[in-house]
């Protein structure tokens, strides 16, 4: 299979250079584009109960296996960014590693409690008397929201913002998704790949 070397740019010219993970294009390309888009389609059909006991309760176990599906999801979208900063040299940049670090480690962090210990929460109050599942309930309601786990969420989000905000900068100053097309490499469709993974990112 095809391997995938990169054109970069440096003082003004667009050059060739080899990715830091040499990956066959087409899985290369599978990486960068599906996770994004799964994790878009599956935002649609998020768990969105009533605030009530009953209604917490009746859908607690899709909300807690919803999570466990996104929390996945949210790794592979940490590796596609990643794969979308080497395709511009960027993937060894400390803010960069950082920002997916930290948005992999907080923004994980937020969803298991959140998400996956909310509905394991009240599915186990299914089995508990009506004043101990309001007391369960009262506990994690806020959870997802403004509750303290939610600055879990921030710091995450703020790490994400890092690392896709330097890696936005790195592609308007290398000419966007047409630059190694413009610079005889033959890249367009590749880079068009790569500006549709941004946006689908973002």
């Amino acid at each position: 299979m095809r391997m995938l070397a990169e054109p970069v740019q440096q003082g003004g010219a667009v050059q060739r250079a080899d990715p830091t993970w040499r990956l066959p294009v087409p899985f290369r390309r599978l990486l960068l584009l599906l996770p994004p888009l799964l994790l878009a389609g599956l935002e649609i059909i998020h768990p969105q109960p009533d605030e009530t006991v009953q209604a917490l309760m009746d859908v607690s176990t899709w909300f807690a296996g919803f999570h466990v599906i996104q929390l996945a999801l949210t790794g592979l979208v940490g590796l596609s960014v990643l794969l979308l900063a080497d395709s511009f040299g960027r993937a060894n940049a400390w803010v960069t590693r950082l920002g997916v670090g930290v948005f992999l480690v907080f923004f994980s962090a937020y969803d298991a409690v959140a998400g996956i210990g909310t509905g394991l929460a009240m599915r186990s109050a299914r089995d508990l008397s009506a004043v101990q599942q309001e007391g369960v309930f009262d506990v994690v309601r806020d959870w997802p929201a403004v509750g303290p786990p939610f600055a879990l969420s921030i710091v995450g989000t703020l790490g994400w913002v890092a690392a896709v905000g330097a890696l936005a900068l790195a592609v308007r100053r290398q000419g966007g998704p047409d630059s190694g097309r413009q610079a005889g490499y033959g890249r367009g469709r590749n880079r068009s790949d790569t500006w549709l993974s941004i946006r689908g990112i973002v």
